[in-house]
């Protein structure tokens, strides 16, 4: 998001530089643009170079002990959960995964578990 609405602003040719996973980050708001509407698609035709320092786009640290933190915190949460699942209604219970649901969906939540991953 922040990609796009620097490059609305900008009346000449751009390009972009990255560094470690700002590689993996500025692939992806790339990509995102280039398979977005037809106005980010324009915004794309006078994109011409990229510049990576020391590339994390291959893959990193970050994502790979992210996906792990991610994983082991939603295990512990359905173990925490678990034990409340006799004692709650039906309607409880599908109140709380809407709830869940709605959370993992939004906006704010697709960025910070979309950051995690790299492209590969």
């Amino acid at each position: 998001a922040c990609v796009e609405k620097t490059v609305k602003d900008v009346s000449t040719p751009w390009g972009w530089v990255g560094y470690s996973q700002g590689c993996a980050n500025a692939f992806r708001a790339e990509s995102m643009m280039l398979q977005g509407t037809p106005e980010q698609q324009r915004l794309m035709s006078s994109f011409r170079c990229r510049q990576l320092l020391f590339s994390a786009a291959n893959g990193s640290a970050h994502a790979t002990c992210g996906d792990w933190k991610l994983l082991r915190a939603l295990v512990d949460g359905e173990r925490f959960l678990k034990r409340f699942q006799a004692s709650m209604s039906a309607a409880t219970q599908n109140l709380a995964l809407d709830l869940l649901q709605n959370a993992l969906s939004s906006r704010l939540a697709y960025a910070v578990l979309g950051s995690v991953q790299s492209l590969t």
